[in-house]
């Protein structure tokens, strides 16, 4: 299924259907690739984006809105230059609404912005995160504090890879 989004900033596909994940290669051009995710996100479901992009450096980070933060952005933006990655390069955030919302504040930023893919792996960003653009980090203990209106070039989602996790308690913080 396909359902077209339309947004002042520009119109952006979202595709669900089952084994989509196996098939991202098929949506990037010639453009180089960064891949951001974090621990929640079942091994698996990375190799299956490493396979599609060998090359793309990839950025893993804890499960949990306490990676949220100015901390973990700094690091995905660090380790993007060190890689060369450019304003014509592509993002892939594969995971729920915690990946979601940092890597779309990461592309909205990175050099005045670059695309990005939100790959939905939970409930959460399916609903959420993947559709509007907002995008954003926390601040000072202040929830969604610095953020941007981002959207997507793509947003995927494939049932069968949607987990029902949830956020660490916060007696796990």
């Amino acid at each position: 299924m396909k359902i077209e989004v339309k947004t002042a900033q520009h119109d952006y596909d979202i595709l669900i259907e089952r084994g989509l994940l196996n098939q991202v290669g098929s949506f990037v051009g010639t453009e180089r690739v960064f891949i951001i995710s974090d621990d929640g996100v079942p091994a698996s479901y990375q190799e299956k984006l490493q396979k599609q992009f060998p090359d793309a450096p990839v950025h893993i980070f804890p499960q949990g809105e306490r990676s949220k933060n100015i901390d973990v952005y700094r690091q995905i933006l660090e380790q993007m230059l060190k890689n060369n990655i450019s304003r014509k390069d592509l993002i892939i955030a594969l995971g729920g609404g915690v990946v979601s919302d940092l890597s779309g504040f990461v592309a909205a930023s990175y050099m005045r912005g670059i695309r990005y893919f939100n790959i939905a792996t939970t409930t959460m960003a399916q609903i959420d995160s993947s559709v509007g653009g907002k995008t954003a980090i926390d601040l000072g203990g202040v929830k969604n504090s610095v953020g941007a209106f981002w959207q997507p070039s793509l947003v995927i989602t494939a049932p069968n890879t949607c987990l029902l996790y949830t956020s660490p308690s916060p007696r796990d913080s």
